[in-house]
């Protein structure tokens, strides 16, 4: 009897925890987000921040597995920043209850990778969405993500996989891809 009830109060136990996860894995989205967002913006062109300002994470994208740390030029936070990653990339995308473009632009380094480019293929939530060929210099791609794909949760991931990588004769790091900007904006058409 007391095994029993043990027993029983270990899976009440369980089942409140996992209510309490899901509950706040579907909390609504800050309504002070759009303003800290706005600010930031208004602040990064008033200082000339440059690229700094669109690979920097945020509560709308942020950067997590796979990206290196911020890279800049000889103009430092003024001028072209990038991120380089290696096989893989994955970035978290705050959701909306509207449909929403995704705008990635970089390179690939085809002087590490022998010149063939690689195959570049983009995920969201796991489902493929592109791959294709990368450009010889720099290129940018727009996806649209409707609304029923970023229902369920706050944030979503994006990946981003290379089929080839290399690296630099003094730098030890698999270059993959280098990102050079990453918008999330609202779709207006």
């Amino acid at each position: 009897m007391i095994r029993r009830r043990a027993l029983g109060l270990a899976v009440s136990a369980s089942l409140a925890i996992a209510v309490l996860v899901l509950s706040a894995c579907k909390r609504a989205p800050d309504p002070e987000a759009a303003v800290r967002a706005g600010f930031v913006a208004r602040q990064a062109a008033a200082a000339d921040a440059g690229g700094v300002a669109h690979l920097t994470s945020t509560d709308e994208v942020f950067f997590d597995d796979g990206w290196a740390p911020m890279e800049t030029g000889r103009d430092g936070v003024h001028g072209e920043a990038w991120r380089w990653m290696g096989r893989t990339s994955l970035t978290r995308l705050r959701t909306h209850r509207a449909p929403m473009r995704l705008e990635i632009t970089g390179w690939v380094p085809l002087h590490v990778l022998g010149g063939a480019p690689p195959m570049l293929t983009l995920r969201f939530r796991g489902n493929r969405i592109e791959s294709f060929l990368a450009p010889a210099g720099h290129f940018t791609k727009k996806i649209t993500v409707t609304e029923a794909m970023q229902a369920g949760s706050t944030y979503a991931d994006f990946t981003i996989e290379t089929s080839t990588i290399g690296s630099e004769r003094d730098d030890p790091r698999e270059l993959g891809f280098a990102v050079g900007e990453i918008r999330w904006e609202e779709a207006k058409d």
